[in-house]
C-alpha cells in the first residue's frame, strides 16, 4: 500500500492519515526547546551550504512536502535492555504516508504481541470470528469494543483500499464496496461487545492466515505504542497502556520530507537522525559530516513492478529485459541498492529464470498501440524517479506510457480496482516475510494471484532492488541493527 507496499501488512499502523498532499511548513525549534528527558543537549555544528552541497542539484534532492506522516519510520527497540525516556526528532526521505510504528518495539515474537490484542477463529467455514482480549484499553485509557473496531476497519476500507482487499478480499461485500456501491463492508458485522464476525462469500481455508494482521486494529482506535501528542501532526507520544509494554521514547518528532537540505536542519539541531537514500546525500555526509554523526543501514525497502495483463505478454517480456538492473541503480536512480529476484522466496529459488531474448523495438507492437499507465506514489521520490526513468526506457523500444502519480488513498484505490497497467510497489523494511504477508501482498497487488513463482514466470511481477534507507544519527542516539527493525534510541550516557 512502503509499496505503497503500499502497502505495510503484518504491523499495527499508529496514525492513519490521508489527506491530499499539500505544503509543509517546518517548525523551526532548537535543542534547547525539546524536552530532554535527562539528556544533555548535544553540541550542534553550524553547515554552511557549498557548491559540494548535495542538494545543489534537484534533480536526486530528498525534497517532498506535505503534511502526512511515513509509513515507514521505525522507532524500535527490544523490551528492557535500554534506556528508556527521552526524545528523538527524525527528517525522512517519504512524505504523505501514514506511520506505521512497530507496536511491538522490536520483540522479537510478533505474534505474541498480536495474540494479546485480539485471536481469530472459524465459527463455520464461511464465518469468521474476530475475538478481542477483554477489558482492551487503547492510549486515552478508553475500552475499546467491537463497535469500534468496525467503524474504524469501514473507515479503513474507504481509505486504504488495496490494503482492504488484501485482509477482506473473500467478505461478503467488499467488491461492492470497492467500487462505490456499498458504504460499508456488508459481510462484517457485530455479535456482541468483544466479537466481529466476518461472513465469507466462499469457503477460504486460508482466511485466518490472512486476515491475522495489525491492520485489524487501524490508528484511530489508539492501541500502538505512539499517539498524536494534542493536535500536533508531526509530534507523537508514548502510549503508556500499550500492551506491549511502555514504549522506549517518551515522545518523538517526524518531519515529513520537505527540507531541500536535511544536513542544515541536522547541524543546527532540528533533526536528531535524517533517513537518506541517494547516493549523493550518502557520500556528502561520509566526506563532509563524519565528525557530526554515524551512517547507518535502518532497513532494506524492496520494490517491484505490478503489471496486468492489458499489456501483451511480448511487451511483459520487452519491459523485463529492458530494465537493465544495476544500469538502472547505479547510473540512473543512483541509490544504494541491489538487484532482487523476488520478493519473498529465496532469491537463489528464481535466479535461474532465464530473460526472455526477444529482440527490442517498434516492430514488436502495432502503431496504433494505446498509452499505458504507470501507476506511482508521489509521496515517494523513489518511486518518482523510477517511474521517469520507466517511461524513458519504454519510449525507447516502443512501447507509449503515461505516468499516473497519486498519493495513498487515490492510490490504493487505482491498485484495488485495477485501473493500471504497471504500478511500482516497494515493501518495507518492517515487513515479515510471513504465510500472511504472502497472500495479502497477493491480493492487493497482483489480482488475487498468490503464488510469486507464478507471477515471475507470467512476468506480471517484476522484482527490481532492495533499496538501502541510511540514518545519518547524532553521537547520542543509538542506532543497532536488528533481524527486522532498526534499533534506534537516544544514548542517555551522553
Amino acid at each position: 500500500m512502503k509499496i505503497l507496499i503500499f502497502l505495510s501488512a503484518c504491523l499495527c499502523v499508529c496514525i492513519l492519515s490521508c489527506t491530499p498532499k499539500t505544503a509543509h511548513a517546518q517548525t523551526s525549534i532548537t535543542v534547547g526547546e525539546r524536552p530532554r528527558l535527562g539528556v544533555p543537549p548535544e553540541t550542534t555544528t553550524t553547515l554552511t551550504q557549498d557548491s559540494t552541497s548535495p542538494n545543489s542539484s534537484s534533480d536526486e534532492s530528498t525534497t517532498m512536502t506535505t503534511s502526512e506522516l511515513p509509513i515507514d519510520t521505525l522507532i524500535t527497540a527490544p523490551a528492557n535492555t535500554i534506556p528508556r525516556g527521552g526524545f528523538l526528532s527524525i527528517s525522512t526521505f517519504r512524505s504523505n504516508q501514514s506511520v506505521a510504528l512497530s507496536p511491538f518495539l522490536g520483540s522479537p515474537d510478533s505474534s505474541t504481541i498480536l495474540d494479546m490484542l485480539f485471536t481469530l477463529s472459524f465459527k463455520t467455514p464461511r464465518i469468521v470470528a474476530m475475538h478481542l482480549a477483554k477489558g482492551l484499553s487503547n492510549a486515552h485509557g478508553e475500552e475499546i469494543t467491537a463497535f469500534d473496531c468496525v467503524d474504524a476497519l469501514n473507515t479503513l476500507c474507504k481509505d486504504r483500499s488495496a490494503c482492504a482487499r488484501g485482509l477482506f478480499v473473500y467478505v461478503d461485500g467488499m467488491d461492492d464496496l470497492l467500487v462505490g456501491k456499498e458504504a460499508v463492508l456488508r459481510g462484517m458485522r457485530v455479535f456482541d461487545a468483544s466479537t466481529i464476525l466476518f461472513s465469507l462469500t466462499i469457503p477460504d481455508s486460508r482466511a485466518l492466515t490472512r486476515m491475522k494482521s495489525f491492520e485489524l486494529l487501524p490508528a484511530s482506535l489508539a492501541l500502538g505504542p505512539y499517539t498524536l501528542a494534542s493536535s500536533k501532526i508531526n509530534e507523537l507520544k508514548a502510549n503508556r497502556l500499550f500492551v506491549g509494554g511502555i514504549p522506549m521514547l517518551d515522545s518523538l518528532r517526524i518531519y515529513k520530507g520537505g527540507d531541500s537540505n536535511p544536513f542544515v536542519g541536522f547541524s543546527r539541531g532540528v533533526y536528531d537522525l535524517v533517513e537518506l537514500v541517494f547516493q549523493k546525500d550518502i557520500s556528502y555526509a561520509k566526506s563532509n559530516l563524519s565528525a557530526s554523526g554515524s551512517l547507518t543501514t535502518l532497513q532494506t525497502d524492496r520494490y517491484f513492478l505490478s503489471i496486468t495483463n492489458a499489456m501483451p505478454l511480448a511487451l511483459r517480456k520487452a519491459l523485463k529485459n529492458s530494465l537493465r538492473l544495476p544500469e538502472l541503480i547505479r547510473s540512473e536512480l543512483r541509490v544504494q541498492a541491489q538487484p532482487i529476484t523476488s520478493l519473498f522466496a529465496n532469491d537463489s529459488i528464481l535466479s535461474t529464470n532465464v530473460l526472455d531474448t526477444t529482440p527490442l523495438g517498434v516492430t514488436m507492437q502495432p502503431k496504433s498501440l494505446q498509452p499505458f499507465s504507470v501507476l506511482v506514489r508521489q509521496d515517494d521520490p523513489v518511486s518518482m524517479k523510477l517511474g521517469r526513468t520507466l517511461l524513458n526506457r519504454l519510449s525507447s523500444i516502443g512501447i507509449p506510457c503515461t505516468l499516473d502519480c497519486k498519493d495513498e488513498t487515490p492510490f490504493e484505490k487505482t491498485l484495488a480496482t485495477r485501473r493500471y497497467t504497471i504500478a511500482i510497489g516497494y515493501i518495507s523494511g518492517e515487513f515479515s516475510p510471513s504465510a500472511g504477508d504472502s497472500l495479502r501482498v497477493g491480493q492487493s497487488w497482483f489480482n488475487s494471484n498468490e503464488s510469486e513463482v507464478t507471477r515471475i514466470q507470467a512476468i506480471t511481477e517484476i522484482p527490481l532492488f532492495a533499496l538501502d534507507i541510511v540514518g545519518f544519527c547524532k553521537p547520542s542516539v543509538s542506532c543497532l541493527s536488528g533481524p527486522r527493525y532498526a534499533l534506534c534510541y537516544r544514548n542517555a550516557s551522553l
